[in-house]
């Protein structure tokens, strides 16, 4: 995942299902998830090659407070999970 250019796509994925999160701050966590040797070698012979390389995703985290309508504060957190492409695999709102 090329950082700027991916990180603006996810942003703007985001923003299409939840304008209110424009000016929210945003963090982003990248982990790299390893298999186990029985795993890589099932996928290599399904997959016909010889190894299967190492899963990586990005987590991207948007934090905003809101105002609601009697005056509480109310936070608002949207967790994305990106892979290397920088398509959304999940993502979780909180309400």
């Amino acid at each position: 995942m090329e950082a700027k250019d991916a990180l603006e796509m996810v942003r703007e994925s985001i923003l299409k299902r939840l304008p209110e999160m424009a000016d929210a701050e945003i963090t982003v966590k990248t982990e790299v998830f390893a298999l186990p040797a029985r795993s890589v070698s099932k996928a290599a012979s399904v997959l016909g090659v010889e190894y299967a390389r190492p899963l990586r995703t990005h987590a991207v985290r948007m934090r905003k407070v809101l105002k609601a309508e009697d005056g509480a504060s109310v936070p608002r957190i949207v967790h994305a999970f990106v892979d290397d492409d920088g398509r959304i695999r999940k993502m979780v709102v909180s309400r």
